[in-house]
């Protein structure tokens, strides 16, 4: 495999796919019944912990947002942005799979270096994130070059 080699072409050809279609039945009553079981919960646990665990409910946001802000700054310190320029062949993948599930919302994808078979996705209010780790680039890749020598 050289560095020059054209990665592989990434293509969607099916139709428009609703992602409703594909939500179990029964789901947003067992999503309901989850939210209210965890409020009942959190209201005894104040109780008995004599609001010990009401400072510990305050002082959440701000530790959610400073690990959101770690993450995004871990993500665009050492990963690469997918853009037209950068990776467009998953840059074309990704706005063919945004135009068929229908998303309104931009998607940023980085490419990231680990060493795990992995991808993750993060989204925080009107952001969403994915990250693919260079191994899965790598890997599809090499499975191009393999298939295209038989």
């Amino acid at each position: 495999m050289k560095v020059n080699d054209p990665f592989p072409e990434i293509s969607v050809t099916d139709e428009k796919l609703d992602a409703r279609k594909y939500i179990e039945r029964g789901t947003g009553r067992i999503v309901f019944s989850v939210f209210f079981v965890a409020i009942l919960g959190t209201l005894v646990a104040i109780i008995f912990s004599y609001g010990v665990l009401l400072v510990a409910l305050l002082l959440y946001p701000l530790v959610s947002w400073y690990t959101h802000k770690k993450a995004k700054a871990l993500i665009h310190g050492s990963g690469v942005r997918v853009s037209n320029r950068q990776f467009p062949q998953i840059h074309r993948c990704l706005l063919e799979c945004k135009d068929r599930l229908d998303l309104k919302k931009d998607v940023d994808v980085y490419i990231v270096e680990a060493k795990v078979l992995d991808a993750a996705t993060v989204r925080n209010c009107n952001e969403i994130t994915f990250t693919i780790y260079v191994f899965l680039v790598g890997l599809c890749n090499s499975i191009h070059h393999e298939t295209s020598r038989a």
